[in-house]
């Protein structure tokens, strides 16, 4: 508003008359964005400039005690005040605090100013914010492999922020507990779903703790891969007799497990295994029962026993469909003397008295003739 103070001079020259012209600002018919246009902020952020806006009239002057109403069109987040009034200048003025939800396809956030004239629109991008240890999600699929030496569970890594949202374009490194592992790392980065893949497999049995490291950041979730033992090939000696005694019960008890062709224990088998002498150096007899029944993968042969004394004995085991082993070889020696058995002679068997004397031989031999070596004789 403007005041002007004007004079005229009546014909005459007799008489001055002052008086004001008052110009007064027009109706509001202008709303205009000043500030706060194209600001990029990550998710749930307070956007650093303020929405400002300004009033005008017809004729381009500023327009005080507009009401100017605000209001978040897309994207979520809020005003700090839903109207403001504007000041001397025309001006009005709110902050804006950025929704939380941001997805791969769709990260633009608008608000809008309306009260006078057309309405204002800001637009805002929402970045996802830094990678959330709790938010991001590991996965293995499937959770039970068998033992290889390629990699054939995946691993799938979804890196999030702190309200959820995808990160896209994060490092991912991932490792996992055990040995024998065949760890693939992810070909790249985070997808714009926040998504990256790995592969793992292993050629030992047992558990496998997976662990991501996203952008630093170690996740949370740390699935578990189990590598249980492939299909039996193959039978092994799991425990081999050290010393035996002839005719006594071998110690201790002969076992053969089975194994997969990468050598680890298969616990399921349940087939027949036979036991059979392979290394004879004294041509001995194996005795007992020769063939069991695997249990939980593994037959044992308590009672078996060898009649010879001798070194350098082994023990070959079979099944039907897999490939046979041979035990470690080991020593069996005599058992206990045999009054029956051992045997005494005199030669010669008659003398003169005063004459030559008899040489009495003694052979000491246990209950399986074998001769028995260190006996005290008297």
């Amino acid at each position: 508003t403007q005041s002007t103070v004007a004079s005229a001079t009546l014909s005459g020259g007799l008489t001055t008359v002052t008086f004001n012209i008052t110009a007064t600002v027009g109706g509001a018919t202008q709303l205009q964005l000043v500030t706060g246009d194209a600001q990029v902020d990550t998710v749930g952020a307070l956007l650093p400039t303020p929405l400002t806006v300004r009033v005008l009239d017809a004729l381009n002057n500023p327009v005080q005690g507009v009401l100017i109403t605000w209001s978040v069109l897309a994207g979520g987040g809020s005003v700090t005040s839903p109207t403001s009034t504007t000041d001397a200048s025309g001006i009005a003025t709110t902050s804006w605090r950025l929704g939380t939800v941001r997805t791969a396809t769709d990260s633009t956030q608008i608000a809008r100013a309306s009260g006078v004239g057309t309405p204002v629109s800001f637009v805002a991008l929402a970045r996802p914010g830094t990678v959330s240890a709790a938010n991001t999600l590991v996965s293995v699929a499937p959770t039970s492999v068998a033992a290889s030496r390629t990699s054939p569970a995946t691993i799938t890594v979804t890196a999030r922020d702190g309200f959820g949202n995808p990160v896209a374009g994060a490092s991912v490194a991932l490792s996992a507990t055990g040995s024998g592992n065949n760890l693939v790392q992810p070909a790249g980065v985070t997808n714009a779903n926040g998504v990256a893949t790995g592969a793992l497999g292993a050629s030992v049995t047992g558990a496998r703790t997976i662990t991501a490291t996203v952008n630093g950041v170690v996740a949370t979730a740390t699935p578990t891969l189990t590598v249980v033992a492939a299909p039996a090939t193959a039978l092994l000696f799991t425990v081999t007799p050290t010393l035996g005694v002839a005719g006594a019960d071998l110690d201790p008890v002969p076992a053969v497990g089975v194994a997969d062709s990468l050598g680890n224990r298969n616990f399921t088998f349940t087939g027949t295994i036979s036991l059979a002498l392979g290394a004879n150096p004294s041509s001995g007899t194996l005795g007992g029962t020769l063939s069991r029944t695997a249990v939980a993968g593994v037959a044992t042969f308590p009672g078996v026993s060898i009649d010879k004394a001798g070194v350098g004995y082994t023990l070959a085991a079979s099944s039907t469909g897999l490939t046979s082993t041979t035990s470690a070889a080991f020593t069996v020696t005599a058992g206990g003397v045999s009054a029956e058995r051992s045997l005494m002679s005199a030669a010669p068997g008659s003398i003169t008295a005063g004459g030559a004397a008899s040489t009495i031989t003694v052979t000491a031999r246990d209950e399986n003739d074998n001769p028995v070596a260190g006996a005290t004789v008297t």
